[in-house]
Parts: structure tokens; C-alpha cells; sequence
């Protein structure tokens, strides 16, 4: 539909036109005549007509020309949004569309234990430590935690045994991988403890409900002694994009 605005050309008074038809009944070629006409006759006046310069002045990219050669009106625009992660258990390698992260070998919980963790881990092939002195701040206190928001950021990461981010990743947080014990009943997934955590305020009572535990890697069972360190605290970190 033909919606701009004309009232602002001041053309020459021109002669009584004859009576026009119905707009249906006008085809794109005279249109096309109908906006030459309304440009030259506004360049004879000196003044340009926005609908002129809307019609006739776009690139093939559909950016404005201007006067400066500015090459970047006339590029494309090419926006990624979103992303997401994956693990692609057997192979050491990602599909033809995926980046590989890095790479490594799964890790999980004894078969014969009840407790422990109930998921598997993809452990990277260089371990990052930390040095941990061990505390009893947190011991039988209960265990707060923060669900986080990253608007800009649509991936998110958790990548045991290391403490730095992929390049061009953002470092949330680093930690600790913890889980359940093998020694109790209950399995838990693996999760990644903040390295500075802390501990709800009140009772400190022994009531054994939800247990985290440090996990170490064994070098009988993963095979990969060094780089990793027999009986060592597994690192972690969260990293979003």
C-alpha cells in the first residue's frame, strides 16, 4: 500500500488533472510512473522527495546509499543467537557443525555402590588442581545456593577437573565437583561447588539428609595417573555464552 506522506512537495501549480481510478485498479507500472513523476517534478523545485529517495536510492542489499562509500551499509548483517552444549559419549571428536570444547573420558560411580553419583562425567585429559586445606566451617550446616540469570549469555557449561573457561567463554564461577558417597544409599548427580561456599545461618545439626561429597579421581579405575593425582580433590567450572 502506498502510505508516504506527499504533503511536503511544493511543486509548480500544475493543470486540473482528470479524475483518477480506483486504487485496485492501478498496476505496479504506472506506480512506478506516478513516483518519476512526483521525482522530477520536486527536483525541478529543488527539494528531494523522501518518497523518491525511498524508492529509487536503495542498494541491492537493501541499505541506504549515502555520499561517504562507507562499505559497511552495504553488508549484510549476520546475527548468532543462541547455542547450546553437548557431550558426545564413545568418540573424541564433534559433528561437522559443532566446536569441539575439549576432549577426554567418562568417569562415574563404582557399579557395585548404591551411593555415590547417579550420572557420568566427560573428565577433560589435563586436569587443573587447586590447593584445598581442608575445612569444618560448613560441616552439618545447611547448603544455600542461587539460581543465576545470564541475559545475554544462552550456554551454559560445566566442565569437572579444570578451572579455567574455553577461549571466549565466561567464567561464572569455579569450585569443587562433589556428589554422593558411595559408602550411603543414595546416588546424586555430580555438581560443582563454589570454592568459597557458604553456610546457612542456625542450627549445625547432624540430620543426614542431602550430602555433598568432595570426589577423587582413582588411578586404578581411570587409568590417567599423571596427570591426575591419586586421592586429589576434583576441581570444576561453570562457564556460560
Amino acid at each position: 500500500m502506498f502510505t508516504e506522506d506527499l504533503s511536503l512537495l511544493r511543486g509548480p501549480p500544475g493543470r486540473d488533472g482528470r479524475d483518477g481510478r480506483d486504487g485496485r485498479d492501478c498496476d505496479s507500472d504506472e506506480l512506478e510512473k506516478l513516483v518519476a513523476i512526483i521525482f522530477n517534478e520536486s527536483k525541478k523545485s529543488g527539494e528531494t522527495s523522501s518518497v523518491a529517495g525511498t524508492a529509487t536510492d536503495r542498494s541491492p542489499l537493501g541499505s541506504l546509499n549515502t555520499d561517504d562509500d562507507d562499505v559497511s551499509n552495504t553488508q549484510p548483517i549476520t546475527t548468532v543467537i543462541g547455542g547450546s552444549t553437548y557431550v558426545r559419549w564413545g568418540r573424541t571428536t564433534c559433528g561437522n557443525n559443532s566446536q569441539l570444547l575439549y576432549e577426554g573420558f567418562v568417569i562415574g560411580s563404582h557399579y557395585s555402590h548404591d551411593g555415590g553419583a547417579s550420572n557420568y562425567q566427560c573428565l577433560p585429559l589435563k586436569p587443573e588442581y587447586s590447593t584445598y586445606s581442608g575445612s569444618t566451617g560448613s560441616w552439618n550446616h545447611n547448603v544455600p545456593c542461587a539460581r543465576c540469570f545470564a541475559a545475554t549469555r544462552s550456554a551454559t557449561l560445566m566442565i569437572p577437573a579444570k578451572r579455567t573457561c574455553p577461549p571466549s567463554w565466561t567464567k561464572e564461577y569455579e569450585g569443587y565437583l562433589m556428589a554422593g558417597s558411595y559408602t550411603q544409599k543414595r546416588a546424586y548427580a555430580f555438581e560443582c561447588m563454589d570454592a568459597e561456599p557458604e553456610a546457612i545461618a542456625g542450627r549445625s545439626v547432624n540430620e543426614n539428609g542431602a550430602l555433598f561429597y568432595f570426589q577423587r579421581a582413582s588411578c586404578s579405575s581411570t587409568g590417567h595417573c599423571p596427570p591426575y593425582i591419586e586421592g586429589a580433590e576434583l576441581t570444576c567450572v561453570v562457564c556460560t555464552k
